[in-house]
């Protein structure tokens, strides 16, 4: 791959994936089942991964290139789920890092579609302990241990490692994470126990409460919905031509379409753009510098950025 032209707004070819309890659809992926491949362009045909090897810090940034190296640093798919997905929970980067010699994994879920009958599960009802959970587990009764919520269409959620999550009924989610395969299976889709019960059960926190809908505050067209070391998520609300200081800002940029219909171009008007609707994603590279978002209309879209590292935050690679 010859790496003498211009960067410029990316998409990617989507990879679905069918489960037992519904799909997933990776819309930008670098883990080892799945590295999403460019649509179109000269760069057409590459994988995410391949990208990063040519690319390096122009894909994603100072900051994130020197925490993450080569591993492009965020996954973005969509959940369409129609029936019980698994119990999952993950680790933190510290505990991956010691065990498994990879990089944890923080969730974001924003919920896109629900049904009058979908449900969250997110950490417990009330405090518990590892024996209780594990006998729930092994005898089909962690439900009852669960902390569960009706979704709305619009609500978002952090899920941070160490509580335990999954989904019910039919619902659409967009979920964001750290680029990890590190997913421990609690309790399996049709309700036994799960593969990973054993290994994974000192990487749950044990407490009352999990995640409650975060609550969003709207200024001048943008929510902020997550910042985390890992990733930064808002939501933006575009009527009009949008200037985005990509320079000065230092890291890739995702944009997920919730809405209407939006352009990204580079502000020297060089190179290619991308158009995305919606449920469509595109990339901007952190080395294409300035660029614009011009909806057709107005556009409703998540923004995804690299979070901010603490220098001691560091991965030992």
């Amino acid at each position: 791959m010859e790496n003498d032209n211009k960067l410029y707004p990316l998409r990617f070819v989507p990879v679905e994936v069918e489960k037992a309890w519904g799909k997933e659809t990776f819309l930008v992926a670098d883990l080892a089942e799945v590295s999403t491949m460019v649509h179109s362009g000269w760069l057409g045909a590459n994988s995410v991964a391949e990208l990063m090897e040519t690319f390096l810090e122009d894909m994603v940034g100072e900051a994130s290139f020197a925490y993450y190296g080569l591993q492009f640093p965020v996954t973005v798919k969509v959940l369409d789920v129609e029936d019980r997905t698994p119990l999952l929970v993950t680790a933190d980067d510290e505990t991956a890092a010691a065990r498994y010699d990879a990089f944890g994994k923080a969730v974001f879920w924003y919920v896109a579609e629900a049904s009058p009958g979908a449900e969250l599960t997110i950490g417990f009802e009330a405090d518990t302990d590892a024996s209780s959970f594990y006998e729930g587990c092994v005898g089909g009764r962690s439900a009852d241990l669960l902390r569960r919520m009706k979704p709305s269409r619009g609500d978002c959620f952090e899920i941070v490692p160490g509580l335990v999550y999954g989904a019910s009924g039919k619902m659409k989610i967009i979920e964001i994470s750290e680029a990890s395969d590190l997913d421990f299976t609690l309790v399996a889709h049709d309700g036994s126990a799960g593969e990973h019960l054993d290994e994974a059960f000192d990487l749950i926190s044990y407490r009352s409460g999990g995640a409650d809908p975060v609550r969003k505050a709207w200024k001048d067209g943008v929510a902020l919905l997550s910042d985390r070391p890992e990733f930064r998520v808002s939501e933006l609300s575009v009527e009009a031509p949008l200037r985005i200081d990509g320079g000065p800002r230092g890291t890739f940029s995702i944009y997920y379409c919730l809405s209407g219909e939006v352009e990204v171009k580079s502000c020297d008007g060089a190179g290619e753009g991308a158009r995305a609707s919606k449920g469509g994603l595109i990339l901007v590279p952190a080395g294409l510098g300035d660029f614009m978002l011009v909806p057709s209309g107005k556009a409703t879209l998540l923004e995804i950025i690299s979070g901010t590292r603490s220098e001691e935050d560091t991965y030992l690679k």
